[in-house]
């Protein structure tokens, strides 16, 4: 029975399928942050909403936080913004579970069969918070470090991994620090075991000085993209309960206790591949004592677990065939369906909150400036599925509007703020935004929703309303509003 459930291509082919099918058949992808990187791939490349030109500037630089800008850059001449951005999400899901099989091979032989477990933890809390380019640069990271335990030669392990460790670091700068810690520790224990010389470790690593070399020269830089630091305990336990999600906590922890006393049965059927005990522990003492945040990067010590969730799994190996292997493999495949099916449930019921949003949208103007009030911005609120916080965003990809919540003015994006806009994104971070700036108010709240003063409620949804701001004599004293 368990032969049923190996590494092989078609049966991987299969998890893939099953992996990438939610971004393909549903319209809407209800991941916290993703409307405001949809609504920036419309800004780069779609021509119809020009005139949201108007309001961001695109500074067109060499960032370590481009996976999504150059896949859609590419792929938006052959297929719609919209599609381009789920196809990478798809990628995105399959190149994180494929890179957990890889290293599984790399680690244990072509007949390694534990690394497909790691499909149970690609949707976790980083992805479904939408780091998408922190995710596609972990899977990135994953074939990287697994093809540089395979290649023997130097100069081809120097220019094939120095080249995709560059990919890595232009996709997402967390991801690249992963890997130089997943390569370093890996080195470091073996140098440790006396498995390996000092030069020969300092040859393994050599391929990294590609990527530095490379940020370096053309990455810009500032010492204060690495501040405010602080450290937040809360935070740091939730990013070990997240690995499996965001959305349904209770559910997401019943499931991750269930795979740990399974785990705990089968510990003595199962090895642990001895190179990967120093990535691991690097791994957890990241997770321990990095901040939460750095800079502008929150959630920094949190993105960990999941990273290192998928680099457990694929560190696993089952010492034989057993009767426990025989029970575990279909019962795993069960419980990645089951969890798959009602993620992807739960997203389609989401469907028509997007479509009131959109609805709502159709009545603003081209350009018109959009202020979001009342709403949890930036906050992740339990149980919400849509998120609602950046539902702003779709009036940007639609319209071309203003929003002040949009991913700009920041170290490491492509978007400003034109320069010669009046100051409402520093009014509205300050908490005293003015209505008589805008010319359309999102009002977000629970039960009876109440129009700002100097307002016109034109449509109604669930959990929101939007209203024209009466600008003129009929408008009241411009008060400041609380976003």
């Amino acid at each position: 029975m368990s032969k049923v459930f190996e590494q092989r291509p078609a049966f991987l082919a299969v998890i893939c399928v099953f992996l990438a099918a939610p971004f393909l058949l549903l319209h809407d992808i209800p991941l916290f942050d993703l409307p405001v990187h949809i609504a920036r791939q419309h800004i780069l490349y779609d021509p119809s909403i020009a005139v949201a030109r108007e309001h961001y500037e695109v500074l067109w630089r060499v960032l370590p936080n481009l996976a999504l800008d150059l896949f859609v850059g590419v792929f938006h001449h052959v297929m719609p913004i919209d599609w381009a951005v789920r196809l990478f999400l798809a990628v995105t899901a399959i190149q994180l579970f494929l890179g957990a099989v890889a290293l599984n091979r790399a680690l244990f032989g072509r007949t390694a069969s534990f690394g497909w477990y790691a499909a149970l933890f690609v949707f976790s809390g980083p992805f479904l918070i939408g780091l998408i380019n922190l995710c596609f640069g972990v899977g990135l990271c994953l074939w990287t470090f697994a093809l540089s335990l395979t290649l023997r030669r130097f100069w081809v392990r120097f220019a094939v991994c120095g080249l995709l460790a560059t990919l890595v670091l232009l996709s997402h700068l967390y991801a690249f620090a992963l890997y130089g810690l997943l390569l370093g520790s890996h080195a470091a224990g073996q140098v440790l075991a006396r498995e390996r010389s000092p030069t020969a470790a300092a040859a393994a690593l050599a391929h990294l000085a590609i990527p530095i070399a490379f940020y370096f020269a053309f990455v810009p830089r500032g010492f204060n993209d690495f501040l405010p630091i602080y450290w937040d305990p809360m935070e740091k336990a939730w990013g070990f309960v997240t690995v499996l999600g965001v959305y349904n906590i209770v559910f997401d922890l019943l499931c991750l206790c269930l795979i740990l006393y399974a785990l705990r049965l089968a510990w003595r059927r199962v090895v642990l591949a001895p190179a990967m005990r120093w990535p691991l522990a690097a791994l957890a003492l990241a997770a321990l004592v990095l901040p939460n945040q750095i800079g502008q990067a929150t959630w920094v010590d949190a993105r960990i677990p999941s990273t290192l969730a998928l680099v457990f799994v694929a560190s696993l190996d089952w010492r034989g065939e057993s009767a426990i292997r025989t029970i575990a493999s279909p019962v795993v495949a069960a419980l990645f369906l089951a969890r798959t099916g009602f993620m992807t449930l739960q997203w389609w019921t989401a469907q028509p909150v997007f479509a009131e949003f959109r609805a709502a949208f159709a009545s603003i103007e081209p350009g018109a400036r959009l202020l979001p009030l009342n709403t949890h911005y930036d906050k992740l609120v339990a149980g919400e599925v849509p998120p609602l916080a950046h539902m702003d965003a779709i009036a940007v990809s639609e319209h071309g509007a203003y929003i002040p919540t949009m991913l700009a003015d920041r170290p490491y994006e492509l978007l400003r703020y034109v320069p010669e806009h009046p100051p409402l994104r520093p009014d509205f971070t300050a908490g005293t935004p003015h209505i008589e700036d805008y010319d359309d108010v999102l009002v977000y709240g629970q039960g009876e929703i109440t129009p700002p003063p100097g307002t016109s409620v034109v449509y109604r949804g669930t959990g929101f309303i939007l209203a024209k701001v009466v600008h003129g004599p009929a408008a009241s004293d411009g008060a400041a509003a609380t976003p």
